[in-house]
């Protein structure tokens, strides 16, 4: 069996998304995700923006996503 959390980081990879999000630094690129990080309270998605790794927390309360 897999955990659950473990399940939903494993969708998002190899995928195109564009992440958007209004919070204390605000964000709006369209990346690949290559990764992911599974912490105690979050899932944590490791993605490629123009040949560099940025680190989007899924616990970010505006963050929306639109895949590409």
């Amino acid at each position: 069996m897999t955990p659950i959390k473990q399940y939903i980081a494993n969708m998002f990879i190899g995928k195109t998304f564009h992440f958007k999000c209004d919070c204390i630094i605000p964000i709006d690129v369209i990346g690949t995700v290559c990764d992911t990080n599974i912490t105690q309270y979050e899932i944590v998605l490791l993605v490629n923006v123009n040949g560099k790794i940025m680190h989007i927390g899924l616990n970010t309360p505006s963050l929306v996503i639109q895949e590409l």
